[in-house]
């Protein structure tokens, strides 16, 4: 009986405590993960373009631009993935139509300063 005790103690108390470690390590192997690669589909007059540009400069994401206006393979790239409207951000597999800072944040979360 005494042992039975013991065991739920030692469950009901160190589960909590073990699963937060491990959510804590996860959290670090996130943010030492490799930044997936983002693209930013874009043109020079979008004002929404230029947000987006500053919002990867404030939080030093890596990012690369093609202007779809100057370059017929950034037009070809944009189309494939069924651009319309600038900006387009791709980040990893995920497609962001338009400036989305909470979608962005959410996607690259572990990589912004």
């Amino acid at each position: 009986m005494a042992l039975f005790i013991v065991a739920a103690v030692y469950v009901s108390w160190a589960r909590p405590w073990v699963s937060h470690e491990r959510a804590s390590h996860a959290s670090i192997a996130d943010a030492n993960a490799a930044q997936p690669e983002v693209i930013l589909y874009a043109t020079s007059w979008c004002p929404y373009c230029a947000q987006t540009r500053d919002f990867f400069q404030t939080h030093r994401i890596k990012y690369v631009e093609y202007d779809i206006e100057r370059d017929a393979a950034a037009e070809k790239g944009y189309r494939e993935i069924n651009g319309r409207g600038v900006p387009v951000v791709v980040v990893g597999d995920e497609v962001i139509h338009g400036y989305d800072p909470g979608t962005m944040t959410e996607l690259l979360d572990p990589w912004m300063r």
